[in-house]
């Protein structure tokens, strides 16, 4: 049974390869030092909050003057980035749950169309999720709604990691489409499972 599988003329375009490619090494390199940095920043402010904390009790003096009332929410939100933007680049290199045991019984063929189908669903929620964020953050900057530590931050800044992270976990799972529909039915599933378990980079993959 011949089955047709959706984007694969679509996959042979040099000029969408080269497109790929270039927003590719873009948000690989954003979503790797959005993720570091957030988780850095958020483990150094939670460290100065405990001691100062901690100092206070023993010198007074040094709560009095030094202010955190800030650092817990701005910790919470550093770990908020950082999580998202290291899930989104987790469909680059698809480290997220996935289960191949009941495709296996088709064809290699309509396997392949079948992981397709799964990743062009994800894209759609993905896409739809992108677009909730964003009216969220409009809907907080309408109102005016303010951090509740940070008064002088609008919330809808700290909520930005949002509709950015579901843009960019849009754009892996579409690219990861294309790189489905250009990869060979007989290999698709092998590939998948080296992935799954090297949890690396693939370089030049485009």
């Amino acid at each position: 049974m011949k089955v047709k599988v959706p984007f694969s003329r679509l996959a042979q375009s040099r000029k969408l390869r080269k497109a790929f490619l270039k927003v590719d090494r873009f948000i690989s390199r954003m979503d790797k030092t959005v993720a570091v940095f957030g988780l850095a920043a958020g483990i150094l402010i939670i460290a100065a909050n405990v001691l100062v904390r901690y100092t206070s009790s023993v010198f007074p003096i040094v709560g009095a003057t030094i202010n955190m009332t800030w650092a817990e929410e701005t910790a919470r939100y550093c770990f908020m980035w950082s999580a998202f933007f290291a899930a989104a680049h987790g469909f680059r290199n698809g480290v997220h749950i996935s289960v191949t045991f009941a495709v296996e019984f088709f064809s290699k063929n309509i396997q392949k169309f079948i992981i397709i189908s799964g990743h062009t669903l994800s894209s759609i929620f993905l896409a739809f999720m992108a677009y909730a964020s964003i009216d969220v953050c409009v809907l907080n900057a309408e109102i005016g709604y303010m951090s509740e530590a940070i008064r002088a931050v609008p919330l809808w800044v700290f909520l930005l990691f949002l509709p950015i992270s579901f843009c960019v976990a849009t754009f892996r799972s579409v690219e990861k489409i294309y790189l489905i529909s250009k990869t060979p039915a007989d290999e698709l599933l092998v590939n998948l499972e080296k992935e799954m378990i090297n949890d690396t980079t693939r370089k030049g993959a485009l």
